[in-house]
């Protein structure tokens, strides 16, 4: 956290620490926030959690205390105002007023028909999984801008997103979870406090466990799946499947291309995942960048090669991947075909903006259809960032302002933020998210306020 100036990581060291972080994650002793607590605490964070069951969380505590990870935990209901400030309270008085990191996890829900939901239903549920998310947020605020770097995470639902049979109060309560997130993004990020959601799936934990142990929902939901099968939160059933934590977070032994490789977002993804272990080939139409990068990453020790190369060009292309082939014998774990993405109408970009559109949808269509053949396909989509390529627009200061302007967080980016987040979708971490375009924008996409 120390390496962290005006929002941004400057080295790769910072991008992948929690060291001297605090984080409060709600509802932690079971399933997902569970295993978020365990992560955050991996990655060098402090975390405070809390519970409605204190003999769980005792017992969870003692758990982490053996691991020699920083956990501390208050018995709480986070539907009780009364609770809910008292929480904030031991938060403000262990991290000494400072908060890094709010992930709001708490939350409950079952299947009802509508037909029979009851004015209770709704109140339980809006009350659990919104009202205390929302209010946890606001008592949060001070300590999360006094850190200077606040970030907070929403653990919604693909219901949220998408009509699930029977969980239509569920489903209401996620979507505004991520409608919050939206609103809170732009808000906030004056503060200098990111926010954002996450949707999971089916994933075994002990409010699914029901479901869980009905064959039926398991064959129904996993067909429905592209990679055939249901979310794991368990850190024990990880473990029994050969994963570790450092697994997870490591390309040791992965083989990757990345395509124009040698400037801008290109080239920062080639450090990210040479970093992170793995060799990577490159390509670039231009002999003489190429070289000068290739004596730059060897003088790193970084394992990279690379070949001259025009992508546009199908000889060249079959050219390349039978270099490739030659390279990593025969197989390939990453293929990034390192292009800007189109989310959003841009002025005077229709053309660019329908070819990258068109990416967006044979990410989702190449999910689909490889998943069978264990091959993930995401899309990462960057709003303004400094390259080679946005260089000329970046000098011109009417535009610089416009843009920043439109951008949440204020500023434009940095390659660097781009390609940590392709590389966390090259990690075995990230092994289940499938079929996803992400925008890296700083908020640009959500931001109705321009």
């Amino acid at each position: 956290m120390e390496g962290v100036q005006n929002g941004k990581c400057g080295n790769f060291a910072d991008r992948w620490s929690l060291v001297g972080a605090t984080a409060l994650v709600t509802g932690g002793t079971k399933g997902i926030g569970f295993c978020i607590i365990e992560e955050l605490a991996g990655f060098g964070a402090a975390v405070h959690t809390c519970s409605r069951n204190e003999a769980e969380l005792n017992k969870c505590l003692q758990e982490w205390k053996k691991k020699n990870f920083k956990v501390t935990g208050t018995v709480c209901d986070v539907s009780s105002p009364a609770d809910r400030e008292r929480l904030m309270e031991e938060v403000k008085t262990v991290f000494d007023g400072k908060l890094n990191i709010l992930v709001n996890n708490a939350g409950t829900g079952y299947p009802k028909p509508v037909t029979q939901c009851t004015p209770g239903d709704y109140k339980f549920m809006t009350t659990t999984n919104v009202e205390s998310a929302f209010a946890m947020c606001q008592l949060a605020h001070p300590l999360l801008k006094a850190s200077g770097r606040g970030s907070i995470v929403f653990n919604s639902s693909i219901s949220g997103i998408m009509a699930l049979e029977f969980l239509s109060i569920y489903g209401i309560t996620k979507g505004a979870l991520n409608q919050l997130a939206r609103s809170l993004a732009c808000e906030w990020a004056k503060d200098n406090i990111r926010v954002n959601s996450v949707a999971p799936g089916a994933v075994d934990t002990p409010l699914m466990k029901p479901a869980f142990e009905n064959k039926e929902f398991v064959t129904r939901e996993s067909h429905n799946v592209p990679l055939g099968r249901l979310g794991k939160s368990s850190a024990k059933k990880m473990m029994a499947d050969g994963e570790n934590a450092a697994g997870r977070w490591s390309l040791l032994g992965a083989a990757a291309l990345v395509t124009g490789g040698t400037k801008g977002i290109g080239h920062g993804i080639v450090e990210e995942l040479a970093r992170l272990g793995a060799a990577v080939h490159t390509c670039s139409r231009n002999e003489a960048d190429l070289n000068k990068c290739l004596r730059k990453w060897e003088a790193e020790g970084f394992k990279v090669t690379g070949s001259v190369c025009d992508v546009s060009s199908p000889v060249e292309r079959e050219k390349l991947m039978e270099i490739v082939r030659s390279t990593f014998d025969g197989k390939l774990n990453i293929l990034v075909c390192n292009a800007g993405t189109g989310f959003m109408a841009v002025d005077y970009l229709s053309v660019y903006g329908a070819s990258k559109g068109a990416l967006n949808q044979l990410t989702r269509s190449l999910a689909c259809e490889w998943a069978g053949d264990n091959i993930r396909t995401n899309c990462v989509a960057p709003g303004t960032i400094r390259t080679p390529l946005t260089e000329h627009g970046l000098q011109n200061d009417d535009f610089v302002k416009k843009e920043t302007h439109r951008i949440p967080l204020g500023r434009v980016g940095d390659p660097e933020e781009v390609a940590a987040l392709v590389a966390f979708l090259c990690l075995p971490a990230s092994r289940y998210i499938n079929g996803q375009v992400i925008c890296a924008d700083g908020g640009r996409t959500v931001n109705g306020n321009i």
